[in-house]
């Protein structure tokens, strides 16, 4: 399975395609900050690439 099929994106991928760093992604994740819903399993978070790709188009806001 190649990184465009995958459902998921990590939290430093997110950070890259927004343009912040990784460490501020992380901090917001972990505070429910993030513009998109953060999948926890275990101690890995992830990120809904089609979220993502809502979030890129404007059709989701930043609120949420």
């Amino acid at each position: 399975m190649t990184q465009e099929t995958k459902a998921t994106i990590g939290i430093e991928d997110f950070a890259r395609l927004i343009g912040i760093s990784k460490n501020s992604a992380y901090a917001a994740a972990k505070d429910d900050r993030l513009p998109v819903p953060v999948i926890r399993i275990g101690r890995r978070m992830l990120i809904s690439r089609s979220a993502v790709d809502e979030l890129l188009a404007g059709r989701r806001s930043v609120g949420g």
